[in-house]
């Protein structure tokens, strides 16, 4: 099987583009992280680690399990079009079969309530569900924004840049490499907050990045140790990079939002989403016998603005 070939006709089939594009799930950034990976298990008939990953980044995107049933079937009709029937058979079986395994984990997914832990945080669980009924556009925002602000903005993307280029690097290094990379990594979601507090039309935004910046700065090398965890983590990051990225695009630089405030449910959601999981679990902190009263107060900080 041509890998390569395979996996840029995946990504442009129209079921599975129609999905990504729905959620703003960047195609090249889908393909490297989850789509050639699970096309290399495939041809080995290897069991399929990443698709925890795959379940819990998905999850993150509230991406529900027909959707996922949408983008593996786009797959199986470029497997059909391109590879022997029996072959094309067997991979489709061995998908519907990996599918089964995540179905209860995705059909369980409610975008709404993200983890038992935290549904006593009422003010970001509002972030979460986040809407207005004073919808603001691009053209709108842009009238009321100093001009020095697109400056601002074009020197963050500089930023931003180097923080995706720093994340790609970052893919399959061991823990201490990864730790030792954090302070430069939120010394970038530092920046950007800072932009966005500068715009001041975005509270739960600042918030989030806020929340954000806080966990990473105290997370400990040990849970990032946790391969699954470290893994996660720098897919989870990559995809907030793009998101970051998408949102300067749409509702600055193309100016086509019709609501700029759309994206900060989306943002709230992702910064927490890297939190939960990411983090030490309630089960990790018993272990080690750390406070669950001290954990939960950390766990539930917030900004208040």
């Amino acid at each position: 099987m041509d890998i390569e070939k395979i996996g840029s006709l995946w990504i442009q089939n129209s079921l599975t583009s129609n999905i990504l594009e729905k959620h703003s799930i960047d195609k090249n950034f889908f393909l490297k992280h989850f789509g050639t990976k699970i096309l290399n298990k495939l041809e080995l008939c290897d069991d399929y680690p990443i698709m925890y990953v795959f379940t819990k980044f998905f999850k993150s995107k509230k991406i529900f399990f027909h959707e996922v049933e949408d983008i593996c079937l786009g797959l199986s009709k470029v497997l059909q079009q391109n590879l022997p029937e029996d072959k094309a058979l067997e991979y489709e079986i061995n998908i519907k079969a990996k599918l089964e395994n995540i179905r209860e984990d995705i059909e369980f997914n409610n975008p709404f309530v993200l983890d038992a832990n935290l549904t006593e945080d009422n003010e970001r669980l509002k972030d979460i569900r986040f809407s207005t009924d004073n919808n603001l556009s691009s053209y709108e925002l842009e009238s009321i924004l100093d001009d020095s602000i697109y400056s601002k903005i074009e020197l963050f993307q500089e930023h931003l840049d180097e923080l995706i280029f720093l994340i790609d690097e970052l893919e399959n290094k061991d823990a201490k490499t990864l730790h030792q990379a954090l302070p430069k990594i939120t010394s970038k979601y530092i920046l950007f907050k800072e932009l966005v507090t500068t715009i001041t039309l975005f509270p739960i935004i600042v918030k989030s990045f806020h929340n954000l910046i806080i966990f990473l700065e105290n997370l400990e090398l040990k849970t990032l140790e946790n391969t699954t965890k470290r893994e996660l983590l720098i897919i989870m990051l990559g995809g907030l990079n793009a998101d970051i990225s998408n949102w300067i695009d749409t509702v600055f630089i193309k100016k086509e939002a019709e609501d700029v405030y759309y994206f900060d449910a989306s943002f709230a959601n992702n910064c927490l989403e890297i939190e939960l999981q990411c983090g030490e679990t309630k089960e990790e902190n018993k272990n080690i016998n750390v406070d669950e009263e001290m954990v939960s107060a950390e766990d539930l900080m917030f900004f208040d603005l």
